[in-house]
């Protein structure tokens, strides 16, 4: 599945959709772990308010990408992975303010599936596809 192409009319490319959405969710709250552990190991002896700060909002951002994952994978989680793609959406931009092209390529990516994660999940809710009226026509 390439990222811009989701298939959203079947039952079968909502769901692999929300499952790809769960991914990048997931990736995203090991980043944010990640991130969290660096600041708090590194950067506390240098500047602990920072350090304090960061690790804050890193460990909030792997429980926010934890539960939006594990609402994605159950095709669900609007609410979850939306608030989790204004995250991300909120680290693109500290990204490329601080030219930081590595982290902007890999949040970029992230932001894309959990985007078409979204989608999957939104047409699962509105629960009306074509193979459907197949199968009672068939």
């Amino acid at each position: 599945m390439a990222m811009g192409n989701v298939d959203l009319t079947t039952r079968m490319g909502a769901h692999t959709a929300t499952r790809t959405g769960s991914y990048a969710a997931f990736t995203f709250a090991v980043l944010g772990l990640l991130g969290a552990l660096v600041y708090g190991f590194v950067i506390m002896k240098t500047n602990p308010e920072l350090a304090k700060g960061a690790t804050i909002g890193g460990l909030v951002e792997a429980v926010m990408g934890i539960i939006a994952g594990w609402r994605l994978r159950l095709g669900k989680g609007l609410f979850w992975g939306g608030a989790t793609l204004f995250m991300v959406a909120l680290e693109l931009i500290g990204k490329v303010v601080a030219v930081q092209f590595g982290g902007l390529a890999i949040d970029s990516v992230v932001a894309i599936y959990l985007f078409n994660g979204l989608r999957g999940a939104y047409v699962l809710r509105q629960g009306r596809f074509a193979e459907d009226e197949a199968e009672v026509f068939g």
